[in-house]
């Protein structure tokens, strides 16, 4: 029997042009991410942090591996999809990255923890659907099941910070809380009026 010749489409490895056209997208959306969380060794280490929180080395392992599954599970079911499955799959894919992107700077730069906390919850929602759809294009989408699950522990771990930090009395840390410019106005003027009046005594 030539069971090669007669092999299955749904077992077909992707092409090198599907598995550039995914590294691109994915390598694209690390560095950009990468490039935001670079101010996190000035902030975010003085954010209160729940007890869960992961070693610090613990990230970049994690999502160098779940970069690696997304191009290659990706690739697989853009390779073995059909015209109609490849579309979804490429909005699909274009959006979960966009939002992984986006989440950093959401959170390293912009600060805005409530924002990253829907941001993150999107971004789960986004790769389950993703997940769904590549499992259903190639039996290797299975993998990118620990996507979704990491963004979920992700979202958890985001709200946590978010409510641990909204309020720096209820936080834990001392933080520099930015006074109203009205009041520092207010205040200047009281000194300056209080430094009249006792030149005025003397």
């Amino acid at each position: 029997m030539m069971l090669s010749n007669n092999a299955s489409p749904a077992k077909a490895r992707p092409s090198a042009r599907y598995l550039f056209r995914t590294g691109a997208g994915v390598a694209a959306t690390a560095l950009v991410g990468s490039a935001a969380a670079g101010s996190r060794s000035t902030w975010y280490e003085r954010v209160n942090k729940p007890s869960f929180q992961p070693p610090s080395a613990a990230f970049p392992i994690a999502w160098t591996l779940l970069y690696a599954d997304i191009a290659v599970t990706s690739a697989y079911a853009l390779q073995n999809a059909t015209e109609s499955q490849k579309r979804g799959l490429t909005k699909a894919l274009a959006l979960n990255l966009t939002l992984n992107a986006g989440w950093s700077w959401v959170f390293f730069r912009a600060h805005r923890l409530a924002a990253a906390t829907a941001l993150s919850a999107a971004l789960t929602a986004s790769s389950a659907d993703l997940t769904r759809r590549v499992s259903a294009a190639h039996p290797a989408g299975r993998a990118l099941a620990a996507y979704p699950a990491w963004c979920a522990f992700a979202t958890t771990l985001s709200a946590s910070i978010w409510r641990r930090n909204r309020c720096p009395l209820l936080s834990g840390h001392v933080r520099h809380v930015a006074r109203p410019r009205r009041a520092v106005v207010s205040d200047a003027n009281r000194s300056g009026r209080g430094t009249g009046q006792t030149a005025g005594t003397h």
